[in-house]
């Protein structure tokens, strides 16, 4: 292990999440911040993949999350999920399957900035976990919503669909089994 320390005044760092090629991590005063590839515009630092393909130290990610306090960050294999104190939740990173929650992206397949997740405004979100191309979270009402690949049922909604057809951006409910 090797110790990595916060850009600027000493930080303290709350959490961590790892996609495949890249690291997130949280500071206690609710910043994050990202290294590694860029190659979708995961580091969420706004450059593109070709202008900066990968960040080899820790750098502050800015955007929409500039002014937010996040509480919990969740990696896939190249998108990530940031939830605020306010329970928005922010997405950034690659979207080929719709796993950033909706048509956030500009270009349609990445947004390199993190994006409010408009779909779920006045659902407070609780909590955000991330698989390779698919999305969950929780709601504060103890709702789980999913998005993204659907590839192996993986969303939840009692089908698969086949991979040439898993864009699912919206985040769709997930119906429980009721307890016996």
């Amino acid at each position: 292990p090797r110790r990595t320390r916060a850009p600027g005044d000493a930080q303290l760092l709350t959490a961590v999440a790892c996609g495949s090629d890249f690291v997130l991590a949280l500071t206690d005063a609710g910043a994050v911040l990202s290294w590694g590839s860029n190659a979708f515009g995961q580091l969420g630092c706004g450059a593109t993949p070709a202008a900066l393909p990968a960040r080899d130290a820790p750098g502050l990610v800015r955007g929409e999350l500039e002014n937010v306090r996040v509480v919990q960050l969740a990696a896939g294999a190249h998108h990530w999920l940031a939830v605020s104190d306010l329970g928005e939740l922010y997405a950034c990173g690659r979207n080929h399957c719709g796993q950033l929650g909706a048509t956030v992206a500009k270009n349609g397949e990445h947004s390199a900035q993190p994006v409010r997740v408009r779909a779920l405004w006045g659902q407070p979100v609780a909590a955000a976990a991330c698989g390779d191309a698919h999305s969950v979270v929780l709601t504060a009402l103890g709702a789980v919503l999913s998005f993204g690949s659907n590839e192996y049922g993986q969303l939840g909604l009692g089908s698969k669909v086949p991979l040439h057809a898993t864009r699912n951006p919206t985040p769709r409910r997930v119906v429980l089994p009721r307890p016996a």
